[in-house]
């Protein structure tokens, strides 16, 4: 997983998954918006998944 900063608070990254969620907690990000629908092909972690991991 590679966040590419944007500004000193802000970055973006390719598609996340629930195992990422501690490696950005650990960056020092606070908020993840995740553009991604549930049942995405390819994408295993649904929005429920995601949310639990950054919590």
């Amino acid at each position: 997983m590679a966040v590419i900063p944007v500004t000193n608070d802000f970055g973006v990254a390719p598609q996340l998954l629930a195992a990422d969620m501690a490696a950005v907690k650990a960056l020092g990000y606070t908020t993840v918006i995740n553009n991604r629908p549930d049942g995405e092909p390819g994408h295993p972690s649904s929005n429920k998944d995601l949310q639990a991991a950054a919590e």
